[in-house]
């Protein structure tokens, strides 16, 4: 079975922080579970590591449905630290206030276009969205998430994109640009997901290339 971003998230705040340093920190989660498939449950899995660290755990939806999903998943786990949001996470974000400490986020939003979306998928987001699923929406989705992210994070602030395919295909086509561009830094890239995160010390633009070079190949 292969891993999902959440996997790297989660093991990356296991890795990297002391089980201390957890207690009342928040994941945000951006697309809430669709299908209670083996693997594929980021709820599930985001819920009981947040249970096991003391954690905080939103999670963001745009569909009804999977709303009710993650509300189902925390009473199915007596999580009572969690929060499900029936909202756009593009929204999410903008509403959220300046002062707003942002630990973890993950995203995995509006899917992109690879050809083999079911029918019950797409017509939730011609629900939703008045259209088919496509790359231009979700490209712009998570860019206008990172952007807000960025204008509200801070030195410690940990993003996870999932679906990162290549420089063109997949859900951060043009929302990884930005964060590059704004001094952001990919700490890991595995499994078709990436972490970032801003340097400790800010690194000048050659360190973000050999970066770029070493780790993912963003031509």
């Amino acid at each position: 079975m292969s891993e999902h971003g959440h996997n790297l998230l989660g093991k990356y705040i296991e890795t990297n922080f002391k089980p201390n340093e957890l207690i009342n920190k928040t994941i945000i989660e951006i697309g809430s579970v669709r299908e209670f498939l083996d693997g594929q449950n980021s709820t599930d899995y985001f819920t009981k590591l947040c249970k096991k660290y003391h954690m905080n755990l939103v999670s963001i939806d745009m569909d009804i449905e999977c709303t009710r999903n993650a509300e189902k998943v925390f009473k199915d786990n007596n999580f009572e630290n969690g929060e499900a949001i029936n909202k756009r996470g593009e929204e999410y974000f903008k509403d959220l206030g300046f002062y707003s400490k942002l630990n973890f986020v993950y995203l995995d939003g509006y899917d992109y276009d690879h050809k083999q979306h079911a029918e019950e998928r797409q017509e939730s987001y011609n629900r939703v969205f008045g259209t088919d699923i496509n790359n231009e929406e979700c490209w712009a989705s998570h860019l206008d998430m990172v952007k807000q992210i960025h204008l509200k994070s801070d030195i410690d602030t940990i993003i996870c994109f999932d679906d990162i395919i290549s420089s063109d295909v997949g859900k951060g086509v043009t929302a990884i640009p930005y964060l590059f561009d704004n001094g952001w830094v990919m700490k890991e890239y595995k499994n078709r997901a990436v972490i970032m995160k801003l340097p400790e010390v800010w690194t000048d633009k050659s360190d973000i290339d050999e970066i770029i070079d070493n780790q993912f190949v963003w031509a």
